[in-house]
């Protein structure tokens, strides 16, 4: 038998679920620059852009919007594509926050 604890957190599950998908089901893109970067990028280079493992430090780098926004959607070196999982918005919004994280 559900408690009522239960219930809630499945009814408040389902709402944010509903919330974050569209019409045709697809995620919602709504995500901001920075929860991209926490969810794509941080675990090579950095929370804060400074690097882990060796990766380029975001916050040494004097790259502009455009080629950061460009490197992400092609890759390079070692870094993959991200074209491919992330809409040209989100990409967008990624290379902004990415951008702000330069010294």
């Amino acid at each position: 038998m559900l408690t009522v604890k239960t219930f809630s957190v499945f009814l408040f599950s389902l709402i944010v679920l509903s919330i974050g998908c569209n019409a045709d089901g697809n995620n919602s893109n709504n995500l901001s620059g920075g929860e991209i970067y926490q969810s794509q990028c941080a675990a090579c280079h950095g929370q804060d852009g400074g690097a882990v493992l060796g990766e380029r430090s975001l916050q040494e780098s004097d790259l502009s919007k455009d080629e950061i926004e460009r490197i992400t959607r092609e890759g390079e070196g070692q870094m993959p594509s991200f074209g491919d999982i992330l809409s040209d918005e989100e990409l967008e919004a990624v290379a902004e926050y990415t951008k702000g994280l330069q010294e």
